[in-house]
């Protein structure tokens, strides 16, 4: 599934992935999105472990693991 194709509901997904993450536990997420809005909510609430972008003429692509350290 990509996030980007459910608009605003996406930001549904993110609030329920973050409250099923058990502490300790991580989010994998890959897209071809790149609203900062998308980043502040996630990182929030997760912590960024790592992120690769990767680029073409017309794509830009970003994986990214995110762990949720404290329980929020």
């Amino acid at each position: 599934m990509f996030l980007h194709n459910l608009g605003k509901e996406r930001f549904k997904v993110y609030e329920n992935v973050i409250f099923a993450l058990k502490q300790g536990g991580y989010f994998v997420i890959s897209d071809m999105f790149s609203e900062e809005e998308d980043m502040k909510i996630l990182k929030k609430q997760l912590d960024l472990i790592v992120t690769r972008t990767l680029f073409d003429d017309n794509w830009r692509f970003r994986v990214m693991i995110l762990k949720k350290e404290k329980q929020y």
